[in-house]
């Protein structure tokens, strides 16, 4: 679900769908473009999230268990 819910979290940034960005864009007042770069590093970010979550799924649940919810 985690990885699912990240993954869903960048198709919504990214091109051709992009509607957070369309939304950004319109509140702000800014073009696409420029928001678009100034979204690079958070893209790149919940993309490297991502590859952790995937790499190491124990990173998901270790709160969960943790808490002795699993």
């Amino acid at each position: 679900g985690i990885m699912m819910t990240v993954n869903l979290a960048v198709g919504q940034v990214t091109p051709p769908v992009a509607v957070n960005l369309y939304v950004g864009a319109n509140i702000s007042g800014l073009t696409m473009e420029e928001i678009s770069k100034a979204a690079l590093p958070l893209i790149g970010a919940a993309i490297l999230a991502l590859v952790l979550i995937v790499l190491f799924p124990g990173l998901s649940t270790f709160m969960p268990r943790l808490l002795g919810l699993s």
